[in-house]
């Protein structure tokens, strides 16, 4: 079981609640993570407002051009998605790849006018947040 996260006092209800905080999102995130960890990329669509609409994990393919519009092509499904919360899982802890994703996904998520308000990776005993 992963171990990373420690229990948030609230978790924001989904359509309800703004997501307000890096623990906030990481909470609703760390209901997503496959156990044991695998190469994903969890997403959190979110409105003007910040309040979570959906979650969705995407599995981190060698293509992220591909990912990355698979992602705004999920975003795209929730007509007042705005926003997109992300967490790279990458349990061998690729720092490099973690940069690679971000970078195309930012790119994409811009193009498509969505914004990514922060992005997260996680690995084996470690969390970071590279975008706050």
């Amino acid at each position: 079981m992963l171990q990373t996260f420690a229990p948030p006092l609230h978790l924001p209800r989904a359509r309800i609640e703004p997501i307000r905080s890096a623990t906030e999102a990481l909470g609703v995130i760390a209901l997503a993570i496959t156990r044991p960890l695998r190469d994903e990329l969890v997403i959190i669509t979110c409105d003007r407002l910040r309040t979570g609409h959906s979650l969705a994990v995407f599995d981190i393919r060698s293509n992220l051009d591909e990912l990355a519009h698979d992602v705004v092509g999920f975003v795209s499904l929730f007509h007042d998605a705005t926003s997109v919360i992300a967490a790279s899982v990458r349990p061998t802890g690729a720092s490099s790849a973690h940069d690679a994703t971000e970078q195309t996904l930012t790119a994409c998520l811009a193009r498509a006018g969505l914004t990514l308000l922060n992005f997260f990776t996680v690995q084996h005993g470690e969390v970071n947040v590279t975008r706050q």
